[in-house]
């Protein structure tokens, strides 16, 4: 009896599996194709703790893509992830006047 469940767990297991890795696959199928047409992306560096899998896919596809990066330095924070402090081309403060030149500038 044991058996079963334990092939059903496997089985259920592999299926959860591969259904996550279609997820995450179409997922980074839909940022390429948001990146893919822009002229640069912005990255909020305060972000980077919850979502770095995310964010690295996304800093790597923009510079694959030879996309310019914006790094956004949130309120008050004193450290920014080295990689987006490397890989974006200007990294500016969390203001909507120091976000916007640096747009108009850059993009």
């Amino acid at each position: 009896m044991m058996l079963p469940i334990l092939i059903g767990e496997i089985i259920v297991y592999q299926v959860t599996m591969l259904v996550l890795k279609l997820q995450k696959k179409g997922l980074k199928e839909c940022l390429t194709r948001q990146i893919t047409p822009s002229q640069g992306i912005i990255i909020l560096a305060g972000m980077y703790a919850a979502h770095s899998d995310w964010i690295d896919y996304e800093i790597d596809e923009a510079l694959r893509l030879g996309k310019t990066i914006i790094g956004v330095r949130p309120w008050g924070q004193e450290r920014t992830p080295v990689k987006i402090q490397n890989a974006a081309d200007v990294m500016v403060n969390w203001q909507q006047s120091s976000i916007i030149n640096t747009v108009r500038i850059w993009i």
